[in-house]
């Protein structure tokens, strides 16, 4: 006998079809959404694993558990509306000296990237 979910529980069929240097393509609800770096940067550093791993919680809302990055379907489609979204990442060279718990010096004048969703990251 088959078991159906509880009343409330959205269930749907959302996928990356394809990714490339330039963006990705979501597929959802019968039609293909093109999602490109330059307009959400959060995607463009991120391996494929992060990038497909995208769920719908509710219709039209996607959510990227790995980069913990949020899409509705009219921000996809309607960019314009939303003027805050992040265009660039800011990448500059900090005076700072980044140390292991032990005290091991790991980087000295770190390149110090900051993304558009507020992480930071260090790369020597």
């Amino acid at each position: 006998m088959m078991n159906s979910l509880a009343h409330g529980k959205y269930t749907s069929s959302v996928e990356v079809t394809n990714v490339s240097a330039r963006g990705l393509w979501l597929f959802a609800h019968n039609r293909e959404f093109f999602i490109s770096y330059d307009d959400f940067p959060w995607f463009k550093e991120q391996t494929i694993s992060s990038i497909t791993n995208v769920e719908e919680h509710a219709p039209g809302h996607y959510y990227w558990p790995d980069i913990d990055v949020d899409l509705s379907q009219e921000i996809i489609e309607h960019l314009e509306r939303f003027p805050l979204s992040a265009k660039t990442t800011i990448s500059r060279t900090a005076p700072c000296r980044i140390q292991s718990g032990g005290g091991q010096e790991l980087f000295d004048n770190a390149s110090i990237t900051s993304s558009p969703v507020g992480f930071y990251q260090y790369r020597s």
